[in-house]
C-alpha cells in the first residue's frame, strides 16, 4: 500500500524533469536563431517574446513552470528539503524563472540553491559551482556586477585548483568572468582571459558552440576598442 501511495508522487517528479527539458529546448532554439531573428531577446526583452513562433504557447510555458513547482513540493514530501533531487529541481526552476525575466525571484531561488548544494554536496562539487555561475548571471541582470564577479572568480579559482583546466565549466567561468570585467571597465584582464579561453573553447566545445562564439565576439569587441581592426577580424576568424 505504501508503494501505491507514493507512485503518483514519483511520477510527478519525473514529469517535472520533462517539463524542464521542454522549456529549455525552446529557449535553446531561440538563442541559436540567426541574430536578426533574436535581437529583442539579446537586448533584454522578455524571453518569451520569441516562443510563439516555436509552436509553444505562453500558456504551455506557464503550465510547464507550474509542473516544476509542483514537482518540488512532491520531492520535498518524498525525499526531504535537503535531498539532492529536490535541490536539482529547485535549480531547474531557478533557470526557468530566469528565462521568464523575473530576476529578483531568480536571485532568491539561486541563493537558496547555491547554499543547499554547498551543504549537501560540498563547495567544490560541479553542481554547486555551476549554480554559482547561474546566480552570477542573475546578479548581472540585476545590475550587480560585484557579487557576480566574486562568484565567477571563486568558480574559476576552484576549477583551476582542482585541475579542471579544460572542463566546460571552467571555460564558461572564464568567458563569463571576462564579460563581467568588460562591464566594469577592466578590459586588459578581460582580453587576457579571452585569449586563453578561445582556443580551449574551440577545441573542447567546438568552433560553433555559443560559448565559443561569444568569447570570440567579446575578444573582437575589445580589439576594436583599442583600434586594432586586424586583430578584431582575426578573433572572429575573418
Amino acid at each position: 500500500m505504501q508503494k501505491v501511495e507514493h507512485a503518483p508522487a514519483i511520477l510527478s517528479v519525473a514529469s517535472t524533469r520533462a517539463a524542464v527539458a521542454a522549456v529549455h529546448r525552446i529557449i535553446f532554439r531561440i538563442r541559436t536563431r540567426p541574430r536578426e531573428d533574436r535581437i529583442g531577446i539579446e537586448h533584454g526583452q522578455h524571453a518569451l517574446g520569441g516562443v510563439q513562433g516555436e509552436g509553444l504557447a505562453l500558456g504551455q510555458m506557464q503550465e510547464a513552470r507550474t509542473i516544476q513547482e509542483q514537482g518540488i513540493v512532491t520531492s520535498r514530501e518524498v525525499h526531504g528539503h535537503e535531498h539532492r533531487k529536490t535541490i536539482e529541481l529547485e535549480h531547474d526552476l531557478t533557470r526557468t524563472v530566469f528565462e521568464f525575466g523575473e530576476w529578483q525571484a531568480a536571485a532568491q531561488l539561486g541563493e537558496r540553491v547555491v547554499s543547499a548544494y554547498g551543504e549537501v554536496l560540498g563547495p567544490e562539487d560541479l553542481s554547486t559551482l555551476m549554480a554559482m555561475l547561474d546566480l552570477a548571471q542573475t546578479y548581472i541582470q540585476l545590475a550587480s556586477p560585484d557579487p557576480a564577479r566574486n562568484l565567477q572568480e571563486t568558480v574559476l579559482e576552484t576549477q583551476l585548483r582542482l585541475g579542471r583546466d579544460e572542463h566546460p565549466g571552467t571555460l564558461r567561468a572564464t568567458v563569463e568572468l571576462a564579460s563581467t570585467l568588460m562591464l566594469v571597465g577592466e578590459d586588459t584582464r578581460a582580453a587576457e582571459l579571452l585569449e586563453e579561453a578561445v582556443p580551449s573553447s574551440q577545441q573542447v566545445l567546438g568552433e560553433e558552440h555559443p560559448d565559443t562564439l561569444a568569447a570570440q565576439a567579446n575578444l573582437a569587441m575589445l580589439a576594436r576598442k583599442r583600434g586594432e581592426e586586424a586583430k578584431a577580424r582575426e578573433a572572429i576568424g575573418k
